[in-house]
């Protein structure tokens, strides 16, 4: 598709996109200009067709006359509903007669305005597509009447005030309505709302004309073949050529990007990107800026300081300030390993083209290079193994398997064209009928030229329970099987269609009550991330192989090593692209959260700042090229980093190497796509995961393929780094704009935790921290090597990297990996980042090197090597913290993430160095019974006492170090045990300050599941003297989700402790403090559900005047939670 259609297509979906926003009035509106009864259809039913599908209101193969009667229709049912509304006195509102007729209209017409719009993309009949234009037209029309009805909010607002709520979900839809009426002015004078419609077309007209400049530009550059060289023949054959018979390259992006990646010459590359760079400069620059002016002030007759406040506000994010703390902490993040990658490549430009200067033109170009060189990648060879009637089964199976579903195709049913394919989708396990989705997978002329997925019918449960079913089509344009030769895909083509049917699984295992949270109708920041999480199967082995097989012989599929290299591949520069696509998001945010903001200035300044010193084209200015920003996504262009950053946090946390677990798909369906809209992103994923999400998995996935560029490295000449390159380069962007963000930016836990996580094969960047060397309880039997003191460290003159483990025979490997492991007993002092650089990247080096040898050892290690092993690890990672001075913050306001982390400057070292303790322990070459004399009581001690460092990287690898040796090592296990509950006790009773509280609980949740019933009787102490009293500290808040699950752990394996659970829970129920009164009842629900009859009655009484006292709370959240708990309907023994 060209650029001038894309475009056009924007321009069309914001229209109708706004239009039917304004329509719902809100949400509501929506409903309604989506209306007609559902006798809208009565008139048609005795046509000849096929069966509709029963529960679907959508209906294809309407004629144009039709189409028309319908859109008329529903026009006239919108007008009587608002109407119905509009006269229901204020004094008399119910959510019977008022929110409710809004809603089920919502749900009922929605697929019958789906009837009229949908044969405009699909059909091949122009009269069809006209009327379906018209159509469209006609109802759009109507959404300009239906948004100036102000008696309808008036009601709807009277409602509000009254505040009679049925249910959670049920306040929350009526609230959007609210806040969608008052974003459209009708709390406003009509002086107001007038300026808010003439700015409203002003501001269409400019985005339109942004647009419409881009798309009649027409401007080429000429070039001779030798200056394209690089170029494909069958590219340049596509080209015009002018009249001195040069080629013509057109500033659209497909040819841009050809030339920026192929050509081998760099003075082209320069030329196409500047041009491109100016591309309507001169005409789209001024209004772009008119165009941000008018968007301030539509957005400030609102009451919203500027435009960012108000795009921002119904979004996941909220607010633009934490929007930019967003993009800082990941752009933060990547620093080190994007200065790593971009060091490469300017080492390979210097290395084809001399002292050339390196450009942002010359970026794409070298990507290219260096990508080939690692990966040897032959798509065209790899679409061999995707043919379509492969990979459609294939993704069948593991979405059918992965979340409870089975598909069963619909052999009978009316379709609009033979290739058209429907599908009933079921619950596995009760054969319940979740919805269904129409597949029109194949090319054909007249099409929609894009793979989407358009929903036709929300799920939605009425007034009366009845559920309705959703209804979705997943349109693709895949090549089909011609003369016995199978269509193959492109591997672009299978990721993309992967993700699409995520989209499908979302739809049909949405469980909202209400069709404005159903089928897609989640958080725009949070709607793409379930199909995201899915993407990632397409880089794993095992569904790659289910998914794939040669086309002339389908048994065979896709090799084990082209599987890992696609991984790879997927992220290789992956830290450089993410930067400038941050460039552009922040951007966006300023122009549209500060007044006046000079746009040619913000880019020269922005630019060099993200992009690690790289400055903009002289004479370009990006922004002048730049839709996004100006209709779909403005002031949201960070979006798609921010879902792809919640993908990446579930995919790491609950699937990375599970990918086939049932049980963990089930969870993501129901607590992550069930909901829907219902609930807001932060709570869905929290419950999820367990936990707040983080950007770490996102980051690491960029930082984890760092070795892989160690062979390429190698080969290019390397420049020593600059020790004050990051702080040059690594600015906060906030304070270009000054007050334009409403709240002080700070580096977060996250941002400082990531910085160095990525820098372990370069030497260290020059970060001014300061570090205390200790020595290890086992000493040091090296002599010099670990001679350490206070600021500094003495290293031997002598200290030089040891020869490859490839590079000996096998014989003497494990003598080698012996030398290793004693060159890394010393500690350098990362005080002065100038010190000791070649020996910290030897020790880095090396350290790498025995993480990749323990990894792939065939043969078991001598008891030697595990004692200096240990001996290693013990001196690199035991010693004393200096956490940061603060105050013991107490009550409802404590928050931890409030205060700046402890990190250690060498943590570039310790991640190595707990990576090989990680494999060390796993190791099935590691005898457990010689290993057990160096992890002895004394190192498992020292051990837990670093779960009280601030860094929540060291933290989580602890985490999984004691979790193996808990497995491993039987005979330390009572230990462990009693260790931990040590811990707990001087938490609780002493200090109530401890970092790692909530990792030993998660540790303890996996014990505890484990122990065997019945329970021993120091268990069940453990329960009453270490966890119950852990609800005592204020911190709670902390570690609640973890001591939650351990302590229903107990119930469900030994129901007689109910009484005693609840009674605790009763002793340390908190008196002033809400959110954790909230917590406590949700806790007690878990724990019911886990009682039996005999020890409910036990604890009835107390158990339900303390509910009762919740009740009378004067706290709405205690009251309603008291309220919709599982209590009220508790049956003893159910």
């Amino acid at each position: 598709m060209s650029e001038t259609q894309r475009n056009d297509e924007k321009m069309s979906k914001h229209k109708r996109d706004r239009n039917l926003l304004a329509f719902t009035g809100g949400a509501a509106l929506l409903a309604l200009a989506v209306n007609l009864g559902i006798a809208a259809f009565n008139s048609h039913k005795q046509r000849k067709k096929k069966k509709d599908l029963p529960g679907s209101s959508f209906r294809v193969n309407l004629s144009a006359s039709e189409i028309l009667k319908l859109a008329d229709r529903i026009i006239a049912k919108s007008k009587e509903v608002h109407d119905f509304v509009a006269s229901v006195a204020l004094e008399k509102v119910t959510y019977t007669n008022v929110i409710s007729p809004l809603a089920e209209l919502e749900a009922q017409q929605f697929p019958l305005v789906q009837s009229c719009v949908l044969p405009k993309l699909l059909s091949l009949s122009d009269d069809i597509c006209k009327a379906s234009a018209e159509a469209e037209r006609r109802i759009d029309a109507h959404v300009l009447t239906c948004r100036k009805r102000e008696d309808v909010y008036r009601v709807v607002r009277a409602f509000v005030s009254k505040g009679e709520w049925i249910n959670a979900e049920a306040k929350r839809y009526t609230l959007c309505l609210v806040k969608d009426f008052e974003r459209n002015g009708l709390n406003l004078t009509s002086t107001k709302r007038e300026e808010m419609q003439r700015l409203r077309t002003q501001i269409d007209d400019l985005s339109f004309q942004y647009i419409q400049n881009l798309n009649d530009d027409n401007s080429f550059l000429s070039f001779s073949e030798t200056e394209l060289a690089g170029l494909p023949p069958e590219f340049l054959k596509t080209l015009n050529k002018a009249g001195n018979g040069k080629f013509k390259v057109s500033l659209r992006n497909h040819h841009v990007a050809a030339v920026l990646e192929l050509c081998k010459v760099g003075k082209t590359r320069n030329m196409i990107a500047v041009a491109y760079g100016k591309r309507c400069g001169d005409v789209n620059l001024p209004v772009l800026e008119d165009l941000v002016q008018l968007r301030h002030k539509f957005a400030r007759i609102l009451g919203y300081s500027n435009f960012a406040d108000y795009a921002v506000d119904l979004r996941m994010a909220k607010t633009p300030s934490k929007v930019f703390e967003f993009l800082e902490d990941i752009s933060s993040s990547l620093t080190d390993l994007a200065s790593k990658e971009l060091q490469m490549l300017k080492d390979l430009k210097r290395k084809e083209e001399g002292d050339l200067p390196f450009g942002i033109e010359d970026l794409l170009y070298y990507v290219k290079k260096v990508q080939q060189e690692e990966f040897d990648l032959d798509f065209g060879a790899l679409k061999q193994y995707f043919p379509v009637t492969l990979v459609l089964p294939g993704i069948f199976k593991i979405v059918q398997d992965l979340f409870g579903l089975r598909f069963e195709e619909i052999e009978d049913s009316e379709i609009w064209h033979p290739d058209v394919r429907v599908f009933s989708v079921f619950d596995s396990s009760s054969s319940e009928l979740m919805g269904y989705f129409y597949l029109d997978m194949y090319k054909r002329e007249g099409k929609y030229n894009h793979t989407c997925v358009v929903g036709l019918q929300n799920g939605a449960l009425s007034s009366s329970s009845i559920r309705q079913i959703p209804v979705v089509l997943l349109i693709s344009q895949f090549p089909k099987e011609v003369d016995g030769h199978p269509g193959l895909l492109r591997f672009s083509e299978v990721v993309n269609f992967f993700h699409e049917f995520g989209h499908v699984v979302q739809y049909v295992c949405n469980r909202a009550s209400f069709a404005r949270f159903s089928g897609l109708g989640y958080d725009p920041d949070f709607v793409e991330v379930p199909a995201q999480v899915l993407e990632n199967w397409c880089y794993e082995s095992s569904s790659l192989k289910l998914i794939s097989g040669f086309y002339q012989d389908i048994t065979r599929p896709i090799e084990d090593e082209i599987c890992k290299t696609l991984k790879r591949w997927r992220y290789s520069f992956s830290a450089l692209k993410l930067k400038q696509e941050i460039l552009y998001c922040l951007f966006d945010q300023i122009i549209h959260s500060a007044d006046n903001v000079d746009i040619v200035e913000l880019f020269k300044h922005l630019h060099p700042k993200i992009l690690l010193g790289l400055p903009v084209l002289e004479g370009t200015n990006p922004a002048s090229r730049f839709p996004c920003s100006v209709i779909g996504y403005e002031s949201a262009c960070y979006s798609h980093i921010w879902s792809e950053v919640f993908a990446a946090d579930i995919f790491s946390s609950k699937f990375h190497n599970n990918i086939s677990n049932q049980y963990v798909g089930m969870q993501f369906r129901n607590k992550a796509l069930a909901p829907g809209g219902a609930k807001e992103p932060i709570e869905v994923l929290s419950d999820f995961l367990g936990r707040e999400p983080s950007i770490r998995a996102f980051v690491d996935a960029k930082a984890d393929y760092r070795t892989d560029w160690k062979r390429i490295l190698s080969k290019l000449p390397r420049k020593s780094s600059k020790s004050n390159e990051r702080h040059e380069n690594g600015g906060n962007y906030a304070t270009y704009f000054n007050n334009a963000s409403s709240t002080n930016s700070r580096s977060s836990e996250l941002e400082e935790s990531n910085k160095s996580r990525t820098s372990v094969i370069s030497l260290p960047t020059g970060t001014n921290y300061a570090s205390e060397v200790e020595q290890n309880h086992h000493g040091n039997k090296n002599g010099g090597f670990a001679n350490s003191k206070q600021n500094g460290i003495a290293v031997s003159s002598s200290y030089e990297a040891l020869p490859a483990f490839r590079d000996v025979p096998s014989s003497e490997k494990q003598s080698l990996m012996i030398k290793k492991l004693n060159l890394c007993c010393v500690v350098f002092d990362f005080t002065d980042p100038t010190k000791h650089l070649k020996e910290k990247e030897i020790k880095q080096l090396t350290l790498l090197e025995l993480v990749d040898y323990l990894t792939s050892a065939n043969d078991k290690f001598s008891e030697t090597v595990m004692q200096e092993g240990i001996k290693m690890v013990s001196i690199n990672l035991f010693r004393t913290f200096n956490p940061q001075p603060r105050e013991n913050k107490v009550g409802e306001g404590f928050d931890l993430d409030e205060e700046e982390p402890s990190m250690d400057p060498a943590w570039s070292h310790l991640q190595i160095v707990y990576e090989f303790f990680v494999r060390f322990v796993a190791s099935s070459y590691i005898d457990a019974k010689l290993a057990k004399r160096y992890v002895d009581h004394s190192f498992i001690l020292q051990l837990l006492e670093l779960f009280d460092s601030e860094d929540f990287r060291e933290r989580e690898y602890l985490k999984t170090i004691l979790h193996r040796i808990y497995g491993k090592f039987m005979v330390h296990r009572p230990f462990i045990r009693k260790a931990i509950n040590n811990i707990f006790y001087r938490f609780i009773f002493e200090t109530e300050k401890h970092n790692g509280i909530t990792e030993l609980l998660e540790i303890l949740g996996s014990i505890v599941n484990g122990f065997a019933i019945p329970l021993k009787e120091e268990h069940k102490l453990f329960l009453v003297r270490a966890l119950i009293p852990l609800h005592k500290p204020k911190s709670l808040v902390m570690y609640h989700q973890q001591l939650s699950y351990c302590i229903t752990q107990f119930v469900e394996k030994d129901c007689k402790l109910a009484d005693i659970v609840i009674r605790g829970l009763l002793k340390y129920w908190p008196i002033t403090n809400t959110s954790k009164e909230v917590m406590f009842l949700a806790e007690l629900e878990e724990v019911l559900e886990a009682t039996h009859p005999p020890e409910f009655q036990r604890c009835m009484v107390p158990l339900f005047r303390q509910i009762a006292r919740c009740l009378n709370s004067s706290h709405f959240q205690v009251a309603e939670r008291a309220l919709d708990g599982k209590w009220n309907s508790y049956e003893p023994g159910a």
